[in-house]
């Protein structure tokens, strides 16, 4: 297991961590067995939320079964966007993990608006600052889905972190990774498998992973198996083959239809809207099953979608669904 300094924060991170979010679906038994086996792998970075259900308190109460706390950087986040709110879930969380102190909190993907509301007088980061002054919080940082939160971070000094979607298809945030290495903070990479979209996860891994500007990534694990695959995956991270860098184009040729690929790269690179998101988002995740990642667009949605004037961009939606990639991402509004 490789370990590198988490941006300018003083930790020494692996790079590969455990994603908390899949083992929803599971037990506290067995969340414990697999944190049990990722120390035991050399991971030491936990990454969960007030969000998940039951992850915080299962990571918790694993943790200090196993005595492992002070073995793991654990890092959680919220949608507080006020100090009155966020004071409640640091609390919240800290009886969830059974600890004293969260190595770092993050606001968790916050808008535009959102962001502004945090950063004004009685935001929510008035009450990050208070309690890592008090040692309760280590390091702050954020979650984005949308790269104008995640530009916009870029130049908050009181945010350490930041993380963002980046995989083998999904790249608009690749520019905005290297400035984030750059001012020195912590790069955290979420859905290195795009959601599941990307079955060959040890393609995955070593994509990302080959970046040295990305601090680490953590794909989401529910058993012992999927958890060894990640392990492997990251074991390697030279710079890819040719063989791997073709490996890499087949996947993004099997998920993009012909010329909609064109239009869904014009998305990424221009500037974000939701709607425009929220479509490339759809397309990439096109394979997800889930029922609760579907909407149907509305016809105010289908216009806005036409105004962009992106040519074939309506042609990925034949079927008139969408799909989603979180139930809280909210990006068609």
């Amino acid at each position: 297991m490789q370990y590198v300094n988490f941006g300018t924060t003083g930790l020494q991170i692996s790079r590969l961590g455990f994603g908390g979010i899949p083992i929803q679906r599971i037990d506290q038994p067995g969340t414990r067995e697999l944190l049990i086996a990722a120390h035991k792998a050399g991971i030491n970075y936990i990454d969960t939320a007030r969000a998940y259900t039951v992850s915080e308190a299962w990571i918790g109460q694993s943790l200090e079964e196993a005595g492992l706390r002070d073995d793991f950087i654990l890092a959680t986040k919220c949608r507080a966007l006020t100090k009155a709110d966020m004071e409640a879930e640091i609390a919240t969380s800290l009886k969830n993990l059974r600890t004293d102190h969260i190595e770092l909190f993050q606001f968790h993907n916050p808008s535009l608006d959102g962001l502004k509301t945090i950063l004004a007088p009685g935001g929510a980061m008035e009450a990050l600052l208070e309690a890592k002054a008090r040692g309760i919080v280590g390091h702050i940082g954020i979650t984005a889905h949308l790269a104008a939160v995640f530009e916009a971070a870029l130049d908050i000094p009181e945010i350490e972190t930041i993380m963002f979607p980046y995989n083998i298809v999904e790249q608009q945030g690749r520019e905005l990774i290297d400035r984030c290495a750059a001012a020195g903070k912590g790069f955290i990479d979420m859905k290195p498998l795009a959601g599941g979209a990307i079955e060959d996860g040890r393609l995955a891994l070593r994509y990302v992973l080959s970046n040295p500007a990305v601090t680490v990534s953590i794909p989401g694990m529910a058993t012992v198996e999927e958890l060894n695959a990640n392990v492997a995956g990251a074991a390697n991270i030279d710079p890819l083959t040719p063989e791997e860098e073709a490996a890499c184009q087949a996947v993004r040729d099997a998920l993009f239809w012909g010329h909609e690929s064109t239009a869904l790269a014009v998305i990424w690179t221009s500037p974000l809207t939701r709607v425009a998101e929220g479509i490339a988002r759809a397309h990439l995740h096109q394979q997800v099953k889930d029922p609760w990642l579907r909407r149907q667009l509305t016809p105010k949605q289908q216009s806005e979608i036409l105004a962009l004037g992106i040519p074939g961009i309506m042609d990925v939606y034949r079927s008139g669904n969408i799909t989603n990639c979180g139930r809280t991402l909210n990006c068609i509004a």
